[in-house]
């Protein structure tokens, strides 16, 4: 990943944001910048500005992980902690991928423990909704097993009053931010501006890193469709794999023309190219075939 120099300045830029006592931004400030509007009477304490600046601190990172850790210095300024950013599949086809944690040493190690079973209770959880929760209202008797008991024990002791959870779609996945409150007590119109925000900053890491909306694109293909090319790429004739896959000839035949059309082909060639191309199927596994 490369998104150009970390800029000296823009670092600057930076401490100057967090180490500085800034006074709240007042609703009347903050209605002007189109933050809020006149009826809300609460103090959101990032300003247009601050937003502005994150956005471009993030475009000179010079990777992901430092990009999520610009957006965790900057939580702090709202006495919030992000713990931990995961990149699920949706669907669990695909092991996560955590680019960020910030977590105790024994969470830490609860986490990589679930990482071999699918994933912990916040993730599942997350994957079941698919929009923001409180991590601490998760109903414990649907995660009854030690280790999953073990795991909200050592969450509750962290003294956050809320955690809260922010998946955001991503193809056929999700991006989950993971957030503790600490003391601090969230009003519906905090969270909603929270949610916002998070939002944009996300947004800005996804225009400098393009390749992380790849990790779990839609797929174009049925499963079928992409076996079929699989198989084909290895040599593999159509009786064998009418054989293989227990269907007619005429099936197969429709199923390739229906991929063609779906990738945008212009014969089966070139439909394999981009279904390599694409991610449908895996250069990988064709190499390992080949060698069968």
């Amino acid at each position: 990943m490369n998104a150009g120099a970390w800029s000296p300045s823009l670092e600057q830029d930076e401490k100057n944001v967090i180490q500085r006592k800034v006074p709240p931004v007042t609703a009347k400030a903050m209605e002007g910048c189109g933050l809020i509007n006149r009826r809300q009477n609460y103090q959101f304490e990032w300003s247009y500005g601050d937003l502005k600046m994150v956005t471009r601190l993030i475009a000179s990172s010079k990777d992901v992980e430092s990009a999520f850790g610009i957006i965790a210095r900057h939580l702090k300024t709202l006495e919030l902690s992000l713990m931990s950013v995961v990149f699920c599949d949706l669907e669990g086809e695909n092991p996560s991928i955590r680019p960020y944690r910030d977590m105790p040493g024994v969470l830490g190690s609860l986490a990589n423990e679930f990482y071999e079973i699918g994933g912990c209770p916040i993730i599942k959880e997350a994957r079941r909704l698919q929009q923001p929760f409180d991590a601490l209202s998760i109903n414990k008797n649907d995660y009854p097993s030690f280790l999953e008991k073990r795991f909200f024990a050592e969450l509750t002791k962290l003294g956050h009053r809320r955690i809260l959870v922010i998946p955001i779609a991503l193809g056929r996945g999700l991006c989950n931010l993971v957030i503790g409150t600490g003391n601090r007590t969230i009003t519906p119109e905090f969270q909603t501006e929270l949610f916002n925000s998070v939002g944009q900053t996300f947004s800005a890491t996804l225009s400098t890193f393009p390749e992380v909306a790849k990790l779990f694109e839609t797929k174009v293909l049925s499963t079928l469709q992409a076996e079929i090319l699989f198989l084909v790429s290895i040599g593999t004739d159509i009786q064998e794999i009418g054989r293989v896959m227990n269907l007619g000839t005429n099936t197969i035949d429709q199923l390739t023309r229906d991929a063609q059309k779906k990738l945008g082909a212009n014969n089966l060639p070139h439909a394999i190219a981009r279904a390599i191309a694409f991610g449908e199927i895996s250069n990988t596994n064709i190499g390992q075939a080949n060698q069968l």
